[in-house]
């Protein structure tokens, strides 16, 4: 299976905030100096932030300056390929390298209403959270480089110098092994589901045990935490499962799964498409 590239634009200085979608068929807005040898297939996504020049990110498994890579950064102003922000991931016991499959940025926003306080008399207020703007990178990676120790468990996060880790507890090494993370979504500034074909488990504090994930992961950033989907686990009676597309609706709060499989618990799912509800925890 080819997932191709997926690039991200960062345009700094502009007044709003604009975004576009290009596929293979479409120009690859990489300006002609920013030559890489890139997939046919390319998703471009734009953004601003004032204090730094415009970057163009790339990521998958491709060639940047004659030199293999996972992620690349390119500089707008300069028309110049950053060789230190150039990332070539590993997997472990593998010689043919790590892969990413999805770049993800953290641009949303979360309003909150604070509980009124009837004997002080005080206001409800609204509190604005936003996001950090850094990358979630995922895909089928172990670490930065081969002789790395830091396990990143195909997971990780971009801040346009440093890719660090997401949490620390979803590899187990009995059980993680070969983990592919093929889609991801955000669920707010300190939420996001990863998804894929991968089975793990992870420490839970509350219940003193650890509890198994099956192919979607989900992990809070104030708690620090990985945990699984409170109830529901996806199945396939022809198939290896693996979860292709992650979207959210924060309407609703529901977390729209999509992917082969063909079961829930035992009942069938033919159209490999399924809704989890946060607030009832049920798939």
């Amino acid at each position: 299976e080819q997932y191709g590239v997926q690039a991200y634009l960062d345009l700094f200085g502009r007044k709003q905030e604009q975004s576009l979608a290009a596929d293979s068929a479409s120009n690859s807005q990489i300006p002609s100096r920013a030559a890489a040898k890139l997939s046919p297939h390319r998703h471009l996504a734009q953004r601003r932030t004032a204090k730094t020049s415009p970057k163009l990110v790339i990521a998958g498994k491709m060639s940047v300056e004659d030199g293999p890579c996972n992620i690349a950064q390119f500089n707008l102003a300069t028309n110049e390929w950053s060789l230190k922000a150039r990332i070539q991931l590993s997997l472990y016991n593998s010689y043919s390298g790590g892969e990413v499959y999805s770049l993800l940025a953290n641009h949303t926003s979360e309003f909150s209403l604070s509980k009124s306080r009837p004997d002080h008399g005080s206001p409800r207020t609204i509190t604005k959270s936003d996001g950090s703007g850094e990358l979630i990178v995922v895909g089928a990676f172990d670490t930065t480089y081969r002789n790395s120790q830091v396990t990143y468990c195909s997971v990780g996060k971009w801040d346009g110098n440093l890719l660090s880790k997401v949490g620390e507890g979803l590899c187990n090494s009995a059980l993680s092994k070969g983990m592919k993370i093929t889609t991801a979504s955000l669920a707010g500034p300190q939420d996001v589901y990863v998804a894929g074909s991968f089975h793990t488990q992870v420490w839970n504090g509350d219940r003193h045990e650890f509890v198994k994930i099956f192919n979607i992961a989900h992990f809070n950033a104030v708690e620090q935490m990985w945990l699984p989907l409170n109830v529901g686990q996806i199945t396939c009676s022809w198939c290896t499962v693996t979860v292709l597309a992650l979207a959210w609706d924060s309407k609703r709060r529901q977390l729209h799964v999509a992917g082969k499989f063909n079961a829930i618990d035992g009942r069938n799912v033919p159209a490999g498409l399924a809704i989890y509800d946060r607030d009832s925890g049920h798939l």
